[in-house]
């Protein structure tokens, strides 16, 4: 029960610094945002180290988020943003699950992490955050559907993409005394 709070709390703590970063990226401009999505990446590796049980914290942490940075709220209302906060927590929890549904969700060996199965799984987060997206924007009447899902595809992979570059530069810093708990 408590290594579920520290690591909920953690998660929690890590979705507010990268919505920061969000934030940040929005006041220059918003595609910014889009392009580089930082939370996707944290979202992704949080699950990926953690396990499913980090979901809470995750969705806390978004909602947080949302609360604390105004300038990410989309301005469409409550049940627009709060869809929007589902589809976004949802994306990588479903492309996880998927992966270990084909049994393709090894990640890890007894001292090493498998970058193609975390490629892949960056790969098909991005892929399912923009499809999830694009079906949620798809009558909301936006002009460009095609230029939007491309922009949440590219800012699906670069934002993990960076996480995964970092989190390998860390592990290899560390020459492998990071001890990562290996719960999927």
């Amino acid at each position: 029960m408590r290594s579920a709070l520290i690591t909920n709390t953690a998660a929690v703590s890590m979705m507010v610094l990268t919505y920061s970063t969000s934030a940040a990226l929005h006041t220059i401009d918003p595609w910014y945002a889009t392009l580089i999505n930082m939370p996707v990446g944290a979202q992704v590796f949080t699950l990926l180290l953690f396990g499913y049980w980090v979901v809470p914290g995750l969705l806390l942490g978004t909602i947080l988020s949302y609360i604390i940075f105004p300038i990410l709220s989309h301005d469409n209302g409550l049940s627009y943003d709060a869809g929007a906060i589902l589809v976004d927590c949802l994306a990588p929890v479903v492309a996880l699950y998927s992966m270990h549904l084909f049994k393709l969700a090894s990640f890890f060996t007894a001292d090493a992490l498998i970058i193609r199965h975390a490629a892949f799984y960056v790969l098909l987060t991005a892929f399912t955050l923009s499809t999830a997206r694009y079906l949620f924007n798809l009558n909301k009447g936006t002009d460009d559907e095609t230029g939007l899902l491309l922009i949440n595809f590219a800012g699906g992979l670069i934002g993990p993409l960076v996480l995964l570059f970092i989190m390998v530069t860390v592990e290899a810093a560390t020459k492998g005394r990071m001890k990562i708990q290996k719960t999927l």
